[in-house]
């Protein structure tokens, strides 16, 4: 695997900024078509942000007794398709990432060699491979390998590994574990892992957050379990706030969101399953309060015969879930969506016509696997809250410096005597910090916090005075 490397602060200075999607007018067209069965895909694409971003799918294809890996690049779109690797052996599971630093691609997937399962990798830059490496030959079964923007975390012998070059590989869980899914963008945060644990029929959500040295602490890995119930499988994290599950209660499959606000799809007698989410900030609405809309993207059967694929919005700020929508809506199977952000080109703050929601997905028609997406343009609009007429002579400034470390300053005013508090989250919703908790009369203030015994990443701090409401994020680099 390539050189990990933390990218540019202005890169993160960039992903703070609070950004507005207007239109999900999503239109579906084949994207995969070539001989064979194409399936298993992965896609690398990044954050919403200002700045070009290159983005790239991966997926295997089974054509007769050949086994290929393919690679093609899809922001901005190109009608080249690479051969990875091409054997009769099975090449399966594929993963990619993108590193913006140096425009180079990594993708690792799983073979046969030697009577051992094998991880396989190679990088691809400036239209061509270099030559293929081994990450490991001990896997005694087969394995879902995930790979982020700096890690790549497999299972071995239920055994949950991580792989960087700065830590090496370490065993992050050791018992009976599956499935797992690393947060892809380590700039948003530390290194950070989803994975299912326990027996088939019993698993549980757990979250893995490596902790890295602090004073005379040394490195570790913090376990915790994050869902409840009887049996929860198939994670998948949202890019800023939070994830999704699914859950299994009377033997039919819900998903659970979680974020801010926790959020259960509440279907009576299909499968909902295999779900993506796609979130993204938004600036403060005329009600005063902070909202981060996003949407769930899943499959499911609610059509007897045929799976189809389907999107709900949710507007977090209100609690306002709109209508199912079922955006596939033709013959055959549509399954395993993802969800994905495309940035075509560099653009100033309030353009932004190049931007696209995307979502991926396979389709399987007359017994033939091919991956098909649908697009929506987004109209990014940076706002000021200025232009807020609601919270005119309220104000929650940003913080300063950003990034910081360990300490930073947050102004904020009030125009009449209100009860203040500001408080302190992580990226999965959990309270980290109480920064104010009083009465105080009007007037402009100024408040210091001192982010020490905090490990670095991306927290949203938010001000409740009276019926005033705002959040903004933090960045935290040590």
């Amino acid at each position: 695997m390539k050189s990990l490397r933390r990218p540019a602060q202005v890169l993160l200075i960039i992903l703070l900024l609070s950004v507005k999607l207007f239109s999900q007018d999503f239109k579906t067209n084949p994207l995969i078509t070539i001989p064979g069965d194409n399936r298993n895909f992965s896609i690398a694409s990044p954050l919403i942000t200002f700045q070009s971003h290159s983005s790239f799918i991966c997926w295997e294809n089974r054509l007769g007794s050949k086994y290929t890996i393919y690679l093609k690049q899809v922001d901005p779109l190109e009608d080249s398709i690479y051969t990875v690797w091409s054997d009769t052996i099975p090449n399966i599971s594929p993963v990619v990432s993108y590193n913006q630093e140096d425009s180079s691609v990594t993708v690792v997937w799983q073979s046969y060699k030697n009577a051992h399962n094998v991880l396989y990798t190679r990088n691809f830059k400036n239209k061509s491979f270099n030559e293929l490496s081994i990450l490991t030959d001990t896997l005694k079964n087969s394995t879902s390998p995930s790979l982020g923007d700096y890690s790549l975390v497999w299972i071995e012998d239920g055994k949950l590994l991580h792989k960087d070059t700065v830590t090496g590989i370490t065993i992050v869980d050791s018992i009976n574990c599956a499935n797992p899914v690393v947060y892809p963008f380590r700039a948003m945060r530390e290194r950070q892992i989803m994975y299912e644990k326990g027996e088939t029929g019993k698993r549980q959500i757990y979250s893995a957050r490596y902790v890295g040295q602090f004073r005379d602490q040394k490195p570790y890995w913090e376990i915790s379990k994050i869902s409840g119930g009887t049996d929860n499988i198939n994670p998948s994290w949202a890019p800023f706030n939070g994830y999704v599950y699914q859950t299994k209660e009377n033997s039919v499959w819900k998903l659970v969101s979680t974020g801010f606000y926790p959020s259960k799809i509440a279907n009576v007698s299909c499968n909902f399953e295999n779900a993506s989410i796609f979130d993204y900030p938004l600036i403060t609405g005329s009600s005063g309060n902070n909202s981060f809309p996003f949407f769930l993207a899943f499959d499911t059967d609610s059509i007897p015969g045929n799976k189809e694929i389907f999107v709900e919005y949710h507007y977090i700020a209100d609690y306002r879930r709109d209508t199912l929508i079922n955006f596939s809506n033709s013959p055959g199977d549509d399954i395993k969506p993802k969800a994905a952000y495309f940035n075509h080109s560099s653009y100033t703050y309030t353009s932004g016509d190049n931007a696209e929601a995307c979502i991926v997905w396979e389709h399987i028609e007359n017994n033939k696997s091919d991956i098909w997406w649908a697009v929506s343009p987004c109209k990014i609009v940076l706002m000021d809250v200025d232009d807020n007429q609601v919270i005119a002579k309220f104000r929650l400034s940003q913080n300063f410096p950003n990034p910081f470390n360990p300490s930073t300053t947050i102004s904020y005013s009030i125009p009449k005597q209100s009860h203040v508090e500001m408080r302190l989250f992580d990226m999965l919703g959990r309270e980290v910090a109480t920064i104010v908790s009083k009465e105080q009369s009007a007037g402009d203030y100024k408040v210091q916090f001192d982010g020490s015994s905090l490990p670095s990443g991306v927290y949203i701090y938010t001000l409740q005075a009276g019926q005033f409401r705002d959040s903004k994020k933090l960045l935290l680099l040590k």
